[in-house]
Parts: C-alpha cells; sequence; structure tokens
C-alpha cells in the first residue's frame, strides 16, 4: 500500500467512517446513516448487489445491511489504497477487512471489500455521497 494523508479537514471524518462501519458489523445502522448525505445526491453500490439512489433508498439499504449482522463480535479494519481531495469533495479507494456474526450463520465470518467511496462538505461538514463496495479484491482472468 501506499503510505498516505489525508487533507487535515478529512482525517476526523475518515475516523469517525471507521467506526461507523464497525458499527455497521455490530447490526447498528445509525453511525453510518449519520455520515451519510441525505439528500437525492446520494448513491450506494452493495456488496450484496443492487444500486440504491437518494436518501430514502440509502438508508433503508443500510438499515438492511446491519439487519444481517448480529451485536458484539464485529470489527472493520481499513487500508487506504488512495485518497484525494479538494476542499470541497474527496475520493478513495478502501481495502476493508470485516469480521463478524452473520445472523444466517453459526460460525464468525471475515470477509475483505474493496470499496470506492466519494465524500462532499455539506454545509461544511463531510458526508459520504457514494460507495461502491465488492469482494474483487485479487486480481483474476474473465470468467
Amino acid at each position: 500500500m501506499e503510505e498516505q494523508r489525508a487533507p487535515e479537514s478529512l482525517q476526523p471524518f475518515l475516523e469517525r467512517l471507521g467506526v461507523a462501519l464497525t458499527a455497521v458489523a455490530n447490526g447498528d445502522a445509525k453511525p453510518m446513516k449519520a455520515l451519510c448525505s441525505h439528500g437525492d445526491a446520494i448513491s450506494q453500490c452493495g456488496l450484496w448487489g443492487g444500486v440504491d439512489h437518494g436518501w430514502a433508498e440509502v438508508g433503508e439499504r443500510w438499515d438492511w445491511v446491519t439487519a444481517q449482522f448480529m451485536p458484539g463480535p464485529g470489527v472493520v479494519t481499513t487500508d487506504t489504497v488512495f485518497l484525494t481531495a479538494t476542499e470541497e469533495m474527496a475520493y478513495g479507494v478502501f481495502l476493508e477487512r470485516w469480521s463478524g456474526q452473520f445472523s444466517t450463520r453459526a460460525e464468525p465470518t471475515e470477509m475483505m471489500i474493496r470499496a470506492t467511496l466519494i465524500f462532499r462538505r455539506e454545509d461544511g461538514a463531510w458526508k459520504a455521497v457514494h460507495r461502491h463496495g465488492d469482494d474483487n479484491v485479487a486480481k483474476a482472468p474473465p470468467r
């Protein structure tokens, strides 16, 4: 990984994002939803498929995602692959290591997600406006 430092104004947001992702892995959507834009110009292409657009769909999707996890053992750590920002927008590519207990499985699960995120300042605060996550971390030939 290339060592990168987020712009000073973005760093506290990224730290809260890490805490929010761990909350998701423990069945709590509130911290993640608080970091998202609540307008129409937000989208999400999640690990488990689909394309959600607008806060009504994205907010509902975070509720669904967190319902897949049982509270307690979840932890998410993130490595920044790439991050760039202006004073108003930022985007980055991250590798997220998720560990948690799915509500449908007896044993804890670990997975790695390749995530692309876009952030925008709204009323002076950073907000997430797009997330694309998938598990295609390793390079592979066409299927």
